[in-house]
C-alpha cells in the first residue's frame, strides 16, 4: 500500500487468474528467417506444398529454439514430441535454411520407422457393411470382395491406376 491508500501493483499484480508469465519466442528474427526462407524456396523453384510444410516446421522450431544457433535447434528437436519422420523433415528444412544462411549444421540421426497399416478382420468389415443402408453397402461390399479375391490369389492391388 502506498501513502494514498491504494495498492502498489508494480511487482505483485497480474492480469487474469493465472499469474504465469507469457511465453516469448527465443528470437524474433527466427520467425522472420522462416518466412524469408519460404520466399527463397519459391525463388529456387520448390513446390508450394513443400514451401508451406517447411515454413510451418521452421516457424514451430523458431518458437522453441534460436534458428541462428544449430545446437539450440538440436536441443529443441530432442525436446519436441514429434515422430522421427517429422524430425527428419525438420532436419532437412533447417539444413537447407542453414546452408542458405552460411551456418554449419551437422544433422542428428533420425531414422523413419514404417508404421504397419490397420487391416480390419473380415468380421469387422461385415459389421461395418451391415451397419450401412442397402445403397451404401454396395461399394464397401464390392471392395471387400475384390480385396479378398486378390488375397486368395496372392496378388497385390495395382496402385498405378490411381
Amino acid at each position: 500500500m502506498n501513502q494514498e491508500g491504494s495498492r502498489d501493483c508494480s511487482a505483485e499484480c497480474f492480469v487474469g487468474s493465472n499469474p504465469t508469465p507469457r511465453t516469448i519466442s527465443k528470437s524474433p528474427a527466427s520467425v522472420s528467417w522462416a518466412i524469408e526462407h519460404g520466399f527463397w524456396l519459391k525463388k529456387e523453384g520448390y513446390k508450394e506444398s513443400t514451401i508451406e510444410r517447411r515454413v510451418r516446421i521452421l516457424s514451430t522450431l523458431a518458437k522453441h529454439a534460436d534458428l541462428a544457433d544449430p545446437e539450440s535447434v538440436k536441443q529443441a528437436l530432442a525436446r519436441i514430441e514429434w515422430c522421427d519422420g517429422t524430425k527428419e523433415l525438420a532436419c532437412d528444412a533447417y539444413g537447407l535454411l542453414a546452408k542458405s544462411r552460411g551456418i554449419v549444421f551437422s544433422r542428428p540421426r533420425y531414422v523413419r520407422t514404417e508404421k504397419i497399416p490397420f487391416i480390419p478382420l473380415e468380421a469387422e468389415l461385415d459389421s461395418l457393411i451391415s451397419g450401412t443402408g442397402p445403397k451404401t453397402a454396395t461399394v464397401p461390399q464390392l471392395l471387400k470382395e475384390r480385396a479378398l479375391e486378390l488375397v486368395r490369389h496372392g496378388t497385390k492391388m495395382d496402385r498405378s491406376r490411381h
